[in-house]
């Protein structure tokens, strides 16, 4: 596996959920904060405190970016980046559910041993566009 520094090449595209969902996730745990300072009752503040901080960590830590590029892609993840070159790649698929009459569409990448899946929320883009741009540097 190449691990330059490089990877996966020139012309990498990135994608990764929205950053607003992060600032929201700040201004609700503002608006905790003021709550908890307004309550009264230690167990309010410590409550208050505890939801603050859970609120604000939790967009930043699971956050999973997709890149990609002519070597291949990587994943980052909450601790760690993993990097897998085109020939390691099975297959690229969209896969497309309707369920309660409302449809999703998600792209997968098959490894082998694990499936990664990604939705518009994940990609904060058209899985379809995704797919197309994972499938010409796959296919080359």
């Amino acid at each position: 596996m190449d691990k330059s520094a490089d990877f996966p090449g020139p012309g990498a595209q990135k994608w990764q959920p929205p950053r607003a969902v992060a600032a929201g996730a700040g201004v609700l745990a503002a608006a905790a904060v003021g709550w908890a300072a307004l309550a009264a009752g230690m167990d309010q503040v410590v409550a208050g405190a505890v939801a603050v901080v859970a609120v604000a960590v939790l967009p930043f830590t699971a956050r999973r970016r997709l890149t990609a590029g002519p070597a291949g892609i990587a994943v980052r993840g909450v601790l760690s980046t993993r990097r897998w070159l085109w020939s390691d790649v099975e297959a690229v698929a969209l896969a497309t559910q309707q369920r309660l009459g409302l449809t999703s569409t998600t792209v997968e990448l098959d490894l082998g041993e694990e499936v990664l899946v990604f939705g518009r929320f994940d990609l904060d883009a058209d899985p379809q566009a995704v797919h197309d741009a994972l499938l010409r540097w796959y296919t080359a």
